[in-house]
């Protein structure tokens, strides 16, 4: 995502930014325009240390991060915060899983970036609930300036058509009835039982319907998977893009009942090919839709599956969906997003030292 942001500041904004780049790997990609750097970390302590000389050595006047290497700079700093709200681990998991070594690693990786925001000059948000939950958990960021910056989907994300969404995942996926489409992490967050749960109740109404899962298996996992040995399920640990995004085009209806979202970029993607979408009340996810698709408790499974069944029974809901998708897709842009970030960059660089 940063990446996005990073090449559409360049293309709005040559004329006004500089961009360097540091890394301590390779860069997989990097814009023409900028000046790269890599540093090898053997240490976090050596890796602040040698950006902290090249930072200077670069006469940076802003560094941009999304972690503690904003700490690097001599410079005003602005730290990216995003899934890094206290509220992320709220969703149901056994007792041993929450004294286990990832889980509290993870928690403890997110208390110490709101540390390092506490010294950041400016922070930026995805979405208004992070900041919201950020600022409820760490009221000493409240004073800091900030702006809120909803991501947007890749530039280069293949556009098929309903008919040639469809003839994909007929030909190529075999896929040829109706289907029920989530795209996302395979893991407790995301909520896949509760999926599954819900496409069984809808299944007794919709008996062609399908649910088809696109996504590898991620931490925290299930113990036992969710996705065995239930009729109708399609999973897909790994889709081309292009794939993805025929399956997009191609479904009835996109939906997560995620027990929470700092964002929810599959959201917008799928609202992007004109999918109708339906999401849990959780997160970000209602911010996403605005009033472009159903929102749903993930708690009432039972009110969510009568909520999707009378969408699928009523064409012109449907299709009054597919519409106000596409257009609520166009308020999620990169240039808006670069424009934002710009100028909040520019504010930052303006108040020197």
């Amino acid at each position: 995502m940063v990446k996005n942001l990073l090449r559409e500041i360049l293309e709005r904004h040559a004329e006004k930014v500089e961009l360097h780049l540091y890394s301590n790997r390779p860069f997989l990609y990097s814009p023409p325009q900028a000046i790269t750097r890599v540093i090898p970390a053997s240490s976090l302590r050596y890796a602040v240390t040698e950006l902290r000389k090249a930072v200077k050595a670069d006469d940076c006047d802003v560094f941009l991060g999304t972690g503690p290497a904003v700490l690097a700079g001599r410079c005003p700093s602005v730290l990216v915060v995003y899934d890094d709200s206290p509220r992320v681990d709220d969703f149901p998991v056994p007792l041993l899983s929450k004294i286990g070594h990832r889980y509290v690693a993870a928690r403890l990786a997110r208390r110490a970036k709101l540390w390092v925001a506490g010294l950041a000059d400016a922070l930026i948000f995805d979405s208004e609930i992070v900041e919201r939950d950020v600022l409820a958990a760490s009221p000493h960021l409240s004073g800091k300036e900030r702006v809120v910056i909803h991501w947007a989907t890749d530039p280069e994300l293949h556009h098929l058509d309903r008919k040639e969404s469809n003839d994909y995942v007929a030909k190529r996926l075999g896929i040829t009835s109706p289907f029920i489409l989530y795209v996302g992490a395979v893991n407790r967050p995301k909520n896949l039982e509760g999926l599954v749960s819900l496409y069984r109740r809808v299944r007794e109404h919709h008996h062609r319907m399908l649910l088809v899962v696109v996504g590898g298996k991620a931490w925290p996992a299930y113990r036992r998977d969710p996705l065995e040995n239930v009729e109708g399920i399609r999973y897909f640990p790994w889709l081309s893009d292009e794939a993805v995004a025929a399956c997009y085009g191609a479904c009835e209806v996109f939906v997560t009942l995620s027990w929470y979202e700092g964002f929810g970029l599959p959201v917008v993607e799928a609202m992007t090919h004109g999918a109708p979408v339906v999401v849990s009340n959780r997160g970000a996810l209602p911010e996403v839709i605005g009033e472009a698709g159903l929102v749903v408790d993930p708690e009432n499974l039972t009110h969510a599956a009568e909520v999707v069944c009378r969408f699928l029974d009523d064409s012109t809901v449907r299709e009054q969906l597919r519409v106000q998708s596409l257009l609520r897709a166009k308020d999620f842009t990169w240039s808006g997003a670069a424009d934002r970030a710009v100028a909040l960059i520019q504010n930052v660089a303006s108040k020197g030292c």
